[in-house]
């Protein structure tokens, strides 16, 4: 990583609870950042204790954690910065102001790069991860939410706003292009951003105007199937071990796991009305569904293909993160001051403390979230 010694423009206070170990060594932290107080808290996945929290002076947007090098990325709307954190020394090594307010960040499958939308006015930044550089921009880039990259981080796939397109970028040629979907006999079209296969020969994208999901071929880029699910489609979710596609209305709460393999439906029911997060444990088993508009969550059994557990929790939740292995999930609230963690192994909620009176924005090292 590049170091600018003039970019010292933070300062920064750390609160230490005991021994830190492995501070630099993402895979083992959960980042908590409460936006307007300026603060990011570091939680310790082994210990489940609060470690440092970061004061930073500007407004917090997202944040993202590299999983094999010690760098915390922050992105602030205040003055369209992107700021890179040192780990090893707690301090900015790097600030990046970009040609347009990072909206949407999306960092690619091997952690080492990110690209940044803007939904409102467009343009795309794609940034080295490690080094801090841009590697390019292209200010005529349609407005997007987020973005997905392909298997081999060569193509990433977007899509319209308020149109019935979905957009290719080649990141070698940095060209970009558009395909118009079949959606005839509609006159206003909302599509979700799109997700994928774990083998990343299908996408999946949520039409909201028409309650439908489509299935495209990645490579002729060609619907092949639709699920009609309800008014109010989320994104699609794909399952980390990449057996199971998950659809949900998010008006109804209507739930539709679909194989990935034949594409045929093979459960249909219902969890909480608002649900739009989820996570999934080992195996594909137990999945946790949750609602940023809502307390409410359920846990669903693939196995027993039913809800096995739902209830209230203290708080709405901002962002829910299931740990590599599968074995847990992390959840933060925007209006609780204290995260909890969900065990797929006996679906126990316990809660973890913090010092954030609310969280706008959360990461981890590492999860098994995918496709997204």
């Amino acid at each position: 990583m590049k170091y600018l010694s003039f970019f010292f423009l933070f300062f920064f206070s750390a609160i230490t609870y005991g021994q830190v170990n492995d501070i630099h060594n993402t895979l083992n932290l959960i980042f908590l950042a409460d936006g307007i107080a300026q603060k990011i808290e570091i939680i310790d996945i082994n210990t489940e204790e609060s470690i440092y929290v970061i004061e930073t002076d500007k407004s917090i947007h997202e944040v993202f954690a590299t999983p094999f090098a010690p760098v915390l990325i922050f992105s602030s709307l205040e003055d369209s910065s992107i700021n890179f954190i040192d780990l090893r020394s707690m301090e900015v090594a790097k600030e990046l102001i970009l040609n347009s307010p990072p909206m949407h960040g999306v960092l690619d499958p091997s952690g080492t790069k990110i690209a940044f939308t803007n939904s409102l006015d467009g343009g795309f930044e794609y940034i080295s991860a490690y080094s801090g550089e841009r590697i390019f921009s292209l200010d005529d880039f349609p407005a997007t939410g987020p973005i997905l990259f392909d298997v081999n981080q060569v193509e990433l796939y977007f899509s319209s706003i308020n149109d019935n397109w979905i957009g290719f970028l080649d990141l070698n040629t940095k060209r970009y292009s558009e395909i118009d979907l079949p959606l005839s006999g509609q006159s206003a079209f909302e599509l979700s951003s799109p997700s994928r296969s774990m083998d990343g020969r299908y996408i999946y994208i949520s039409n909201t105007s028409s309650g439908e999901v489509y299935v495209l071929n990645a490579f002729s880029k060609i619907i092949f199937k639709a699920f009609y699910v309800g008014s109010q489609p989320v994104r699609p979710y794909s399952t980390p071990e990449g057996s199971f596609l998950y659809i949900v209305d998010e008006a109804s709460g209507k739930f539709i796991s679909v194989d990935q393999n034949q594409f045929n439906t093979f459960y249909e029911g219902m969890v909480p009305p608002g649900t739009n997060l989820i996570a999934v444990g080992r195996f594909d088993r137990y999945n946790l569904f949750l609602s940023t508009h809502t307390k409410n969550y359920a846990i669903f059994d693939n196995v027993r293909q039913r809800v096995t557990d739902q209830g209230m929790l203290e708080g709405t939740p901002v962002a829910v993160y299931g740990t590599v292995d599968g074995r847990s999930a992390y959840i933060a609230f925007k209006d609780h001051k204290d995260m909890v963690k969900l065990s797929f192994e006996n679906q126990e909620i316990a809660a973890i403390s913090t010092n954030l009176n609310s969280v706008t924005a959360m990461t981890v090292g590492m999860s098994n979230n995918v496709c997204h």
